[in-house]
């Protein structure tokens, strides 16, 4: 089995108590279009430890989006740095 060990914890205390919704999405589509507002405002929140680094969830989610974060840390390539982290049970 391949698996990458981690840390999770989280600092969130509070949330925004709305989500906006863009006027576009149709009827059947609420849902997700909620979860997924949810799961951003919150991605930043949540710490989780992979290795000695410590990074969001946000930036799992969009690393190239957080590039100069992963930078910050050392990382420049996230998929090798991840690949790194994989181990391996027999």
């Amino acid at each position: 089995m391949r698996k990458i060990r981690y840390r999770r914890s989280g600092r969130l205390l509070s949330c925004t108590d709305s989500a906006y919704l863009l006027p576009t999405v149709a009827d059947d589509e609420l849902a997700e279009a909620l979860a997924e507002s949810i799961a951003d405002a919150i991605a930043t929140e949540v710490d989780i430890r992979l290795g000695d680094v410590e990074v969001t969830l946000a930036m799992l989610l969009d690393p190239d989006h957080w590039g100069d974060d992963w930078r910050d840390l050392g990382i420049e390539n996230v998929d090798e740095f991840l690949a790194g982290l994989v181990e391996v049970d027999e």
